[in-house]
């Protein structure tokens, strides 16, 4: 089982946490997954700047791994550097 498969779990949970609590919570779930996986995908394949699109244009980024990049050219270029070392 990998990453996605354990995303998919964690999915089906929160799922039927919101079937019992809000649906309309559950749609923003489903988004923010998408938008997780999105990220994770494209970290894979080495594309910075699809990692980076998933945040908004003044999005802030603070990581143990880097300086805090604010913007989205700012975390486009943090993610340029952990993509090239082959990072986690």
């Amino acid at each position: 089982p990998g990453v996605l498969d354990d995303a998919r779990q964690r999915l089906d949970r929160l799922r039927f946490v919101d079937a019992v609590a809000d649906e309309q919570r559950g749609d923003e779930v489903v988004d923010a997954l998408s938008l997780i996986t999105h990220r994770d995908e494209a970290y894979r394949v080495g594309d910075a700047r699809g990692c980076a699109a998933v945040f908004h244009r003044d999005g802030q980024l603070y990581s143990p791994y880097g300086p805090p990049a604010l913007g989205r050219d700012a975390i486009r270029a943090l993610h340029e550097d952990w993509v090239a070392e082959g990072g986690e």
